[in-house]
């Protein structure tokens, strides 16, 4: 009797920690989605800035381009 007992007992708090341990890898799983998705914006936004400044480097280039051509037939 005292065995069943102290077994129910033990297999109570064995479950108690077992609901933690699920609680625990929940929240990590949804922390880690959070993570990847914020760094899968933060790569794109870096892309489009990259992107910007390469245009803006081109379009510079061509007009200096344009204006130097134009000055040489002046």
């Amino acid at each position: 009797m005292i065995d069943e007992i102290f077994a129910q007992r033990v297999f109570d708090r064995i479950d108690k920690f077992d609901d933690k341990i699920d609680d625990l890898c929940d929240r990590m799983m949804k922390v880690e989605l959070d993570v990847t998705n914020h760094l899968t914006t933060v790569e794109q936004n870096s892309n489009r800035k990259e992107k910007r400044f390469y245009v803006l480097i081109a379009a510079l280039g061509t007009v200096f381009a344009a204006v130097s051509l134009f000055q040489s037939f002046n």
